[in-house]
């Protein structure tokens, strides 16, 4: 029964009053499941305020790890100098707070040369993510044809293992989004006829370990202490990635030291990735020790010694990997917290990063090795939700992650291939991690 004075609501009042009910409860269902709690955000937002900061790389440590390396010649494949090398190296690592494993790989030598035993080291610092970093650089020296003949092992074999090193000190002040991997190769220079062989005994290891599956980035870093530094651009290694490095070259000052125009395909141990199709690697290498034709006049001889190295060459290299890092760390935890709840990537963090970009980076119209020149602007990025486009008219930086970001290309291994690691392995089978 009615109340007096009070008509009974209609309906159509009713349905639509339930309606809004129910969007409303839903709506606040929504949000209160997307949004991370107070702490958990303020957590996430520290840490992605505070990078590696690359002026804390020191030159001077790095030096003094490229000497003490050097020290122990020769140091092939098998010697005691390689073995004394790794206890350094390893002692060096457990200090810094790396969990170190030792690894154990035999390989059969061409033309009936028997088994060469190598024994590479991994030490790993675990971040936020299971998801990997991964750092590679030889530890042992080229062994020459002549019997009574060292290779002091300074630039190659030694220079990029003395800047990883300092990288696990400053790395080692923070939990960082992903978890970095250090890899200490042998026998990548043990034979020119079988090169690599150390890189492609890790690639086999970590295949096995399931760890090459959620590996985000691949950088593989050798022959950087020359007092003449200049960092080839490769035009095998992933666009993407690489470019993060010449970025944090030129705003940190330091693009004299990295090829500016043109490209180079050099061998190097990053080869062993892109064979094995992990397109997400980068080298960063410098392809002429002392002028002339690849390899230069004082590769793999006796005059690869510290007084044709500097600590400068280290200290470059060992910032802008540092800084190049973190760009493309950030990055990727953008991109996976698309995958979580794509609400939480806007067009105005693509805005801003467009914008932070003020410099373009160009590259030749042209080159001897066929890349085409900076990249378009994109329509819209595949990372961001279907109606939130970026205007055609922005800018687009060469070699930002942009229109093919997390696209699987179908390019070969010296095509540029594009794969830039915009989920890993678990999210891609539907298991998202942190």
């Amino acid at each position: 029964m009615a109340v007096s004075g009070q008509q009974p609501p209609r309906a159509g009042t009713l349905r639509r009053s339930a309606a809004a009910l129910a969007s409303a409860f839903a709506l606040a269902v929504a949000v209160s499941c997307q949004a991370p709690a107070a702490g958990e955000a303020d957590d996430a937002a520290s840490r992605a305020a505070a990078p590696t900061d690359p002026a804390d790389f020191d030159a001077s440590r790095a030096w003094g790890h490229l000497e003490q390396l050097v020290s122990f010649a020769p140091r092939t494949s098998g010697s005691d100098g390689a073995r004394r090398a790794r206890a350094y190296i390893e002692e060096q690592l457990v200090a810094a707070g790396f969990e170190v494993e030792r690894d154990e790989a035999s390989v059969e030598l061409p033309d009936g040369g028997g088994a060469l035993e190598l024994q590479p080291l991994r030490a790993t610092r675990a971040g936020d993510s299971a998801d990997v970093i991964l750092l590679v650089a030889p530890y042992t020296a080229p062994r020459l044809e002549a019997d009574d003949a060292v290779d002091p092992g300074a630039n190659e074999g030694a220079s990029g293992a003395a800047v990883l090193l300092e990288l696990a000190r400053i790395r080692s002040r923070a939990v960082h989004p992903y978890s970095l991997v250090l890899a200490f190769v042998d026998g990548d220079a043990h034979l020119s006829a079988a090169p690599f062989i150390g890189s492609e005994a890790l690639v086999g290891l970590l295949e096995k370990e399931g760890i090459l599956d959620r590996t985000r980035a691949v950088v593989f870093v050798d022959r950087v202490g020359d007092v003449d530094l200049q960092v080839v651009r490769d035009l095998r290694s992933n666009r993407s990635f690489r470019d993060f490095f010449w970025r944090s070259a030129r705003d940190l000052g330091l693009q004299a030291y990295f090829q500016q125009e043109g490209f180079e395909t050099p061998a190097a141990g990053h080869l062993a990735f892109l064979a094995h199709g992990h397109r997400r690697s980068v080298a960063l290498v410098d392809t002429r020790h002392g002028g002339g034709q690849e390899p230069g006049a004082w590769a793999r001889s006796p005059q690869d010694t510290l007084e044709h190295c500097t600590p400068t060459s280290l200290g470059v290299v060992g910032r802008v990997i540092a800084d190049g890092i973190s760009r493309f760390e950030a990055r990727l935890a953008r991109i996976d917290r698309f995958a979580r709840a794509p609400a939480a990537v806007t067009v105005a963090d693509e805005r801003e990063r467009h914008a932070a970009a003020a410099v373009p980076l160009t590259a030749p119209a042209s080159s001897s090795a066929g890349e085409q020149g900076a990249v378009q602007p994109a329509a819209s990025d595949p990372a961001l939700p279907a109606h939130a486009t970026v205007a055609a008219t922005e800018p687009e930086v060469d070699g930002e992650p942009g229109a093919d970001e997390g696209v699987p290309s179908d390019a070969v291994p010296g095509d540029d291939a594009q794969d830039d690691g915009a989920a890993s392995s678990g999210e891609r089978d539907g298991d998202a991690r942190n």
